[in-house]
Formats: C-alpha cells, sequence, structure tokens
C-alpha cells in the first residue's frame, strides 16, 4: 500500500489473498467489511490515524491470528465476526477504545 493512502474503501480487499497487512500511518479511514472474506489473512497492524474499526472490516478471516490497534476510539458490530483463529489482540499504549459494538 502507498504511504500517500488515506481511504480504503467498501469491500476493497474482498475474498483477497493477503496473509500479513500492515496499514500506513497515512491512512485515516478503513470502510466497512474491507477485508471481508480474506480468508488467509493472518496478522494485521493497523495504522496510528484509525479512530475506527468499521462494521464488519475482518468479517470472516477465518485465519486472522493476532491484530495490534492503536490509537481506535471504537470497534463496530461484526468487525472480527467469524474470526475463529484470533488469538492475540494488541491495543498500544496510545488506544482510547470508548465504544464496542454500535
Amino acid at each position: 500500500m502507498p504511504n500517500s493512502l488515506i481511504t480504503i474503501g467498501d469491500s476493497a480487499f474482498r475474498k483477497s489473498d493477503i496473509v500479513n497487512i500492515e496499514i500506513p500511518n497515512s491512512v485515516e479511514n478503513i470502510h466497512s467489511y474491507a477485508f471481508i472474506h480474506c480468508t488467509d489473512l493472518k496478522s494485521v497492524k493497523l495504522s496510528t490515524g484509525i479512530y475506527t474499526v468499521s462494521v464488519g472490516c475482518f468479517y470472516h478471516c477465518k485465519s486472522l491470528e493476532s491484530i495490534t490497534i492503536p490509537q481506535v476510539n471504537s470497534i463496530s458490530n461484526f468487525a472480527f465476526h467469524d474470526c475463529i483463529s484470533l488469538k492475540s489482540v494488541k491495543f498500544t499504549d496510545d488506544c482510547r477504545l470508548r465504544v464496542v459494538g454500535e
């Protein structure tokens, strides 16, 4: 992903075969279902510019094992629905999580 990217659109990586992803710090928005059905995705590191994990963002990412979440204020409904392999969720010290599931 280019360091100039600001937004990842709805279903942008739908059914992609990506395994690991580090979202660049330029990204401020990840729209709904951006990574839906990325069944090979194992690890994610979100950028420091993201404040919301959108609805269904990682929906049905069955291989997702770990995610690092910085500065996020909210995690929307179904963000990690059916992520049956998720073992590690790391919140950084600057995380401001206040809302889950709205």
